[in-house]
């Protein structure tokens, strides 16, 4: 679904109201196809643990399968009550970073936090910053970075811009150059991921002891 600029421009008045549909429309898709493949899922780990002679690799795959569709359900649940619940015509952009941080926040406090799912958001919101272009819908592109990344196996920004760029095989060798730039292409950088999400976990149990 084509929602042509509105990725990157400011929406005022009722305007914002169709745009927020859009969006919804678009993250209640990925919804009703996730969940397609849960079922699927689910339904092939039934018939795998009833095989015999029981082939406990193929269950253990299709076991972790199904918790990567259903942290990726949760991600897209999460996405769109915030989206009903907070966007007024912000620059969307900006919307998702500040919502991907709450979503940080509130996992973070949860009583068994998903440290790995922690690290993909984290991944995630440097990814929806430094590589989409102007006017590129960022639902499909939230799509294909969870698609390709994985939520159980996170793909630092760096590594899925090489790949995108690979796939795509149509931006200039400048453009990209640019954008290798502007990540911070390091030896250093997952590692200073890390401690991001150890202090995001540091800060949200300091809030949490003080309630």
């Amino acid at each position: 679904m084509a929602l042509s600029n509105v990725s990157v421009a400011k929406t005022t008045g009722e305007n914002y109201v169709r745009i927020r549909a859009n969006y919804s429309k678009s993250l209640e898709g990925l919804i009703e196809q996730n969940q397609r493949e849960i079922k699927s899922t689910e339904s092939l780990i039934k018939k795998a643990v009833h095989e015999k002679p029981l082939i406990e690799g193929r269950v253990k795959y299709l076991t972790r399968e199904r918790k990567e569709l259903l942290l990726r359900q949760r991600l897209y649940y999460s996405l769109n009550t915030k989206l009903h619940q907070n966007y007024k015509g912000q620059i969307f952009r900006d919307f998702l970073s500040l919502t991907i941080d709450n979503i940080i926040e509130l996992e973070a406090l949860s009583s068994q936090p998903e440290i790995v799912y922690i690290k993909f958001l984290s991944y995630l919101k440097e990814a929806l910053q430094t590589i989409p272009e102007p006017g590129e819908n960022l639902i499909a592109f939230i799509e294909g970075y969870v698609t390709r990344s994985h939520i159980l196996n996170p793909m630092p920004p760096q590594k899925y811009l090489i790949l995108r760029e690979y796939t795509n095989g149509a931006e200039s060798t400048t453009a990209y150059d640019h954008k290798k730039a502007k990540l911070g292409d390091n030896i250093d950088a997952e590692l200073k991921s890390i401690d991001v999400i150890e202090e995001q976990l540091r800060i949200a149990r300091a809030k949490r002891a003080l309630n």
